[in-house]
C-alpha cells in the first residue's frame, strides 16, 4: 500500500513521466489513511491532490482540497511561510483554469503575486514567474509577460540541464506569448525545441501531444493540412480535454492548464499545455 513518505516523495516524477492513475491512485490512498484531519501532513496531501485535480482540468474538485490546506496552513503557519506561496499559487490555477468569470485572470495574478512576496527562492520563484507570465499573457499584458517569462528562464537555466522538462516548458510559455503577437515563426522554433525535449520521455505523454497539437496548428496556418493531421505514433487521448490545448486563434475558451507546484521547497509539475511545477511535492 502506498505509504505517506511515498506520498510526498513522488507525485512530481509520476506527474512529470505522466503516469496519472498512478498519481491518483497513491494520493487517494494517503489522503484516506491520514488520521489527523487539521494537521499539516493533511494540508500537505490536500495540496498535492488538489494540484492533481486541476491538472486533470477538474478545477471545482481541486479548489475544494487546496481551499482546505488553505485554511489549515493559515491557522498553522506564519503568514509568510512559504507554504503558503505553494497553496496561493496553486488556487490562482485553480481559478484561472475555472475561468467562472472575467475577474479571474486579475484574481489569479493577485495569488501568483503574493506566491512571489512570500517566497523568491530561484527553486520556487521559476514557478510564480512562470504562471504570471501565463496570467499576464492572458490579459493581453505581453510586455509583462515576457518580462516574467525571462524570470522563470533565468532560475530555470540555474537549475535544470538543457532539454530537460523544465527547459522546454519555459520554452512552451515564451512561444505562446510570441504566437500571440504575430511572431508565428519565432514561437514554431521553441515549440519544436520542446517538443524534441518532451517527445525524449514519452512519445504519448500530455506535454508531448500538447505541444505537437501546436505545431500542427502551425502547419495548417503553412497551408499544409496533410502534414497538419499527419501524425507518426499512436497518441491516447490526454486526460484532460483537448481544448486546453488550443493556440488562441482555435479556442474560443479561455481555460488554461496550470503550472504547479505542491511543496514551496520544489514545485512539482507543470503544464506546458496552455502555455504544464523539484524536491519533496507538499
Amino acid at each position: 500500500m502506498p505509504s505517506l513518505c511515498n506520498a510526498k516523495r513522488d507525485p512530481r516524477h509520476l506527474l512529470e513521466e505522466g503516469m496519472w492513475s498512478e498519481e491518483i491512485e497513491l494520493m487517494q490512498t494517503a489522503l484516506h489513511v491520514c488520521e489527523d484531519k487539521s494537521g499539516l501532513e493533511y494540508a500537505h496531501l490536500c495540496n498535492t491532490y488538489g494540484h492533481l485535480e486541476v491538472e486533470r482540468a477538474n478545477a471545482s474538485k481541486g479548489l475544494e482540497y487546496l481551499e482546505t490546506s488553505r485554511k489549515i496552513r493559515e491557522t498553522l503557519l506564519d503568514p509568510m511561510h512559504p507554504e503558503l506561496a505553494n497553496t496561493y499559487n496553486n488556487i490562482g490555477n485553480a481559478v484561472l483554469q475555472e475561468y467562472e468569470t472575467p475577474e479571474a485572470v486579475p484574481r489569479a495574478i493577485e495569488l501568483y503575486s503574493r506566491s512571489v512576496k512570500i517566497n523568491d527562492a530561484p527553486s520556487s520563484a521559476f514557478i510564480w514567474h512562470l504562471n504570471l507570465s501565463r496570467a499576464t499573457r492572458l490579459a493581453g499584458d505581453y510586455a509583462r509577460a515576457r518580462f516574467h517569462a525571462a524570470k522563470s528562464r533565468e532560475c530555470v537555466d540555474e537549475m535544470f540541464e538543457p532539454d530537460t522538462h523544465w527547459d522546454a516548458t519555459t520554452k512552451v510559455h515564451l512561444a505562446n506569448i510570441l504566437f500571440d503577437e504575430g511572431l508565428i515563426p519565432e514561437a514554431e522554433a521553441l515549440w519544436t525545441s520542446a517538443f524534441k525535449a518532451f517527445q525524449k520521455t514519452s512519445e504519448t505523454r500530455a506535454a508531448t501531444v500538447a505541444v505537437q497539437l501546436k505545431l500542427a496548428h502551425v502547419t495548417m496556418l503553412k497551408g499544409d493540412h496533410k502534414q497538419a493531421v499527419y501524425v507518426p505514433v499512436p497518441v491516447p487521448p490526454p486526460p484532460f480535454p483537448l481544448f486546453l490545448q488550443l493556440p488562441p486563434q482555435l479556442n474560443s475558451h479561455t481555460k488554461t492548464a496550470s503550472c504547479s507546484s505542491a511543496s514551496s521547497q520544489s514545485p512539482n509539475f507543470a503544464s506546458p499545455y496552455s502555455a504544464t511545477t523539484a524536491r519533496s511535492p507538499g
